[in-house]
């Protein structure tokens, strides 16, 4: 099965952990209407290279602690 990669922007920084925040449109399930999702997932970046306002790549791993379950592929912008 092939690991799920997401394009978020970077929105809080500490040591070795970034959150990313994943913005998408979703249909509502009744009226069909095209609306704003939003989640936020907590990345483990070893070097600390991503800064906040910053589009990056994630990708799912092992996990690396209670809640980082994704690690930081690349810095896209």
């Amino acid at each position: 099965m092939a690991k799920k990669r997401i394009i978020g922007q970077v929105v809080s920084k500490s040591s070795a952990t970034v959150g990313v925040l994943h913005i998408y449109k979703a249909r509502h399930k009744l009226y069909g209407k095209t609306i704003k999702r939003h989640k936020k997932y907590l990345c483990h970046d070893q070097d600390s290279q991503a800064e906040i306002g910053a589009s990056v790549e994630i990708e799912e791993c092992v996990p690396a602690s209670k809640r980082k379950r994704f690690k930081l592929l690349r810095i896209i912008k």
